[in-house]
């Protein structure tokens, strides 16, 4: 009697039972399932970097000369060339890191990374184009996409973050102090089944109750002095509905302005706003309502702190173009231009004056 491999390869050659010899199957050639959101992702030019001022980092050299206490000491660190034969005493070589006079200053220092995330009804509509496999890309997994690329971002430069839902309330995705980009990355593209569904639709928007939220997270273990990073910066990714205030409006749930300004203590503050684009990277058509909020935001911004921020790219977008013609994917919008190098970044903060 006849098995299942044999009967493929019947399927596949009918006269293969003619054969002399017994039929022996390949191993199946199934094609491995990708997450058409993973192909947006890795689509992505690799040279994007987080839109912030590098920081000076003083050169170091791997070793000094230091006592060294046998029993206390880590014995790792010890160099054993250093050592005198039969002699511990003295002052061998240790590999320990420290400032020195000579090279030139590198950039990059540690950041902390906010991702405040819009998760209200809203961002269940699917007006962001055509993902690989001609489904339709909701705004809600085109957040998706902005995060995890700019994690992928984050693990290169060596960053920390802290990804935060909201709709009138406010919830941890992802808690941080993080740096487990693999376990994001993860979770975000292929969530279990039978759990949470990060970034899942529904209620309304309070953006201003989000980013306060998200702030006294972060005043935990960066404002507190327990993260030792120097500077953070914060997206806010949406699809529209975001409202600065003015600064007497003060601690608002709906407005931003108060917490805004809050944040630019430590870093530059951005609003992405998820909108279609074309296949040249622009806002298409059926973007127009959501661009509409765009100068409407920065108009806000520029109310709020006159003359104190430059804040003319505070407000940005973010989208993709598939074309199923090439089967290429084209990430597009003011972030990506920011974060390739190809825009100004005219996003102020207190930490860049």
């Amino acid at each position: 009697m006849g098995d299942f491999g044999q009967a493929a390869i019947i399927a596949k050659d009918p006269y293969a039972w003619l054969s002399e010899h017994k039929l022996h199957p390949e191993s199946p050639d199934y094609p491995e399932f990708i997450n058409p959101l993973e192909i947006v992702v890795k689509a992505l030019k690799k040279e994007m970097q987080l839109p912030l001022p590098k920081k000076i980092k003083n050169p170091v050299e791997p070793t000094k000369r230091i006592p060294w206490k046998p029993g206390i000491d880590p014995e790792s660190r010890l160099v054993p060339e250093s050592i005198v034969p039969g002699m511990l005493e003295g002052d061998p070589q240790q590999r320990t890191d420290q400032p020195t006079p000579f090279g030139k200053p590198s950039q990059g220092e540690a950041t902390f990374i906010n991702f405040i995330c819009d998760c209200s009804s809203s961002m269940d509509g699917d007006d962001m184009g055509i993902l690989p496999g001609f489904t339709d890309c909701k705004r809600w997994q085109m957040v998706k996409v902005i995060i995890t690329s700019l994690i992928e971002v984050a693990e290169a430069e060596g960053h920390y973050f802290q990804v935060v839902g909201y709709n009138q309330t406010s919830w941890e995705i992802w808690p941080g102090p993080s740096n487990e980009y693999d376990a994001a990355r993860a979770f975000f593209m292929n969530p279990p089944n039978d759990g949470p569904q990060p970034f899942a639709p529904a209620g309304w928007t309070h953006a201003g109750q989000a980013m306060k939220y998200a702030y006294n997270k972060m005043e935990d273990f960066v404002v507190a002095g327990k993260l030792k990073v120097k500077s953070c910066v914060t997206f806010v990714i949406a699809d529209e509905d975001i409202t600065v205030g003015t600064p007497s409006d003060g601690d608002h749930s709906e407005f931003v302005g108060y917490w805004d300004e809050k944040f630019r203590e430590y870093g530059p503050v951005y609003y992405c706003l998820t909108v279609p684009i074309d296949p040249d990277g622009n806002i298409a058509p059926q973007g127009a309502p959501m661009a509409r909020n765009i100068p409407i935001i920065r108009r806000g911004l520029q109310a709020y702190y006159g003359n104190k921020y430059e804040t003319e790219d505070c407000v940005t977008t973010f989208g993709l173009f598939w074309n199923p013609e090439t089967d290429t994917t084209v990430g597009g919008g003011n972030l990506i231009r920011i974060c390739e190098g190809r825009s100004n970044n005219r996003c102020g903060s207190k930490t860049s004056k």
